[in-house]
């Protein structure tokens, strides 16, 4: 027997292993594959030896077959499940269908908004650290415009037509979802603000499966030298694509593609070896867990993203529940009013406490501190808020009313900029309405709305919803600009017309 086929044989034992210098090794002797008079596994059975070449050959001519298929395919193969597409056709109508129902609940067709993003599933990352992990799936199917859907869908198809048929459609839909899943979890890992949205993760893990599988012995050289350029070229392109897009979650992109990779080499032995089906199932499930291991170790790890989103969490709970010392009628008792307010200012303090804990992280981009910073004069302007309104009752006085007022129009400047109202789930109980609510037994004072002086009008008689601005004037400022009228106080109203 030649050199040759001795190492075809030797290739094929279960002792033989492989050294980068010395070439296959056999772990029994510890000798190169040229030694049939003293390895004990050598049995020298030249048909056995060829019977595997055989099934080698044949499988490749299967592989091949599979490979020209999918560049042949037929229209209707991919807009009906069946044998050859089952999740190709599948995969492709969720994604349009929940665009196109997102858009028919009122986003906008080229740029939802975040707001949209969010109430679709996207993956926010302050809500899937803290339970809602469901987004890890949901966001692969959720897009941000009719472009980027476009976009995605194009290439998906590309890799799709080529891959279900050689892998199957059950390792197909296996690793688009645990490929994206993976990219989610690194881009919780470690980005901080991003809200990731698209499929795009999950494609480029199908693209990392097949070149790892075009690197193989799946296909053969051929196929390989024509496939393998154009995949790489074309992965290349998406990613840098990303990396030119500040909005583009290029970490997910990263890690789906080398999610795909791990999984490409994992489905190898099922593809080349269908009977061994007990080792194929151990090799995916051992991707599949790889993949939640992650999870499970990122969403517990102490990285400076993860407190960081968490503490945010603890903040914005916080901020619901302060917002709820407003939440009182003006025939509630005094008592119930005061302890509603005095446990919102606990809720507040908790609120400035969490941001500076936020700012003791270690390692978060510099362009959160001003984020910080705003939540933190929020906070501190309700708390305020709160305190006055407790001495304006306690007292039954209005001299409080000026810095209630003062304090109010801040808080309603940040929430009309939008970053605080993201994260309420719950109703949103203004100060200001509640300011209203306490005057409303405060009868003398007029009441000025855009310039026109209202004698006998009440502030809780008008829309809080249309009110920009309230300025109370002291007794002697008022009369001097509306007269005897205003000698108890005047509250000058500016309302959105």
């Amino acid at each position: 027997m030649d050199r040759k086929e001795q190492l075809r044989f030797c290739s094929r034992c279960k002792h033989q292993a492989f050294d980068k210098k010395r070439g296959i090794i056999c772990s029994l002797t510890g000798e190169h594959a040229d030694f049939e008079e003293i390895c004990p596994s050598f049995s020298g059975n030249v048909e056995e030896v060829e019977a595997e070449k055989a099934n080698e050959i044949k499988q490749h001519e299967k592989n091949e077959d599979l490979i020209e298929s999918g560049r042949h395919f037929k229209i209707s193969e991919l807009l009906i499940p069946g044998k050859t597409y089952f999740f190709t056709p599948l995969l492709l109508y969720a994604n349009i269908i929940i665009f196109v129902a997102m858009v028919a609940s009122g986003a906008n067709l080229f740029s939802p908004s975040i707001h949209d993003l969010i109430k679709w599933g996207g993956e926010y990352k302050l809500l899937t650290i803290n339970g809602q992990y469901w987004r890890l799936v949901t966001a692969l199917f959720v897009h941000g415009g009719i472009i980027h859907l476009f976009a995605n869908m194009y290439a998906f198809l590309i890799i799709a037509i080529l891959l279900e048929p050689l892998i199957g459609k059950f390792r197909f839909g296996l690793a688009y979802l645990f490929s994206g899943i993976a990219g989610n979890i690194t881009s919780i890992w470690l980005n901080v603000a991003v809200i990731g949205v698209g499929a795009s993760g999950a494609i480029l893990g199908l693209y990392g499966i097949y070149i790892s599988l075009v690197t193989t012995s799946t296909v053969s050289k051929k196929t390989r030298l024509i496939i393998l350029p154009s995949m790489l070229v074309y992965t290349l392109y998406m990613i840098a694509s990303g990396l030119m897009n500040a909005k583009v979650d290029n970490t997910a992109h990263f890690s789906g593609f080398i999610t795909g990779i791990i999984f490409g080499y994992a489905f190898y032995s099922g593809i080349v070896s269908p009977e061994e089906k007990s080792k194929n199932r151990i090799h995916v499930l051992i991707a599949i867990t790889a993949v939640i291991l992650f999870g499970y170790i990122v969403f517990n790890s102490n990285s400076p993203n993860v407190r960081y989103q968490k503490l945010l969490f603890s903040f914005y709970k916080n901020n619901e529940k302060g917002t709820e010392a407003y939440n009182f009628n003006e025939t509630d008792p005094d008592e119930v009013i005061l302890h509603k307010l005095k446990t919102g200012e606990k809720y507040w303090r908790n609120c400035i406490n969490t941001t500076f804990q936020i700012e003791m992280i270690n390692g978060l981009p510099g362009e959160l501190k001003n984020t910080i910073s705003e939540l933190r004069a929020y906070s501190n302007n309700q708390q305020i808020i709160c305190g006055n309104m407790e001495r304006k009752i306690k007292t039954h006085s209005n001299r409080y009313d000026t810095d209630i007022v003062v304090y109010s129009n801040k808080v309603d400047e940040y929430l009309k900029s939008g970053f605080i109202k993201i994260f309420n789930t719950k109703k949103f109980y203004s100060p200001k309405q509640a300011f209203l609510k306490l005057l409303s037994i405060q009868n003398n004072i007029l009441v000025v709305v855009d310039d026109t002086p209202l004698p006998g009008r009440h502030l809780n008689d008008l829309d809080p919803g249309s009110i920009d601005s309230i300025l109370f004037l002291s007794c002697d400022a008022a009369e001097k600009l509306y007269g005897p009228m205003a000698s108890w106080g005047a509250y000058v109203v500016k309302t959105s017309k």
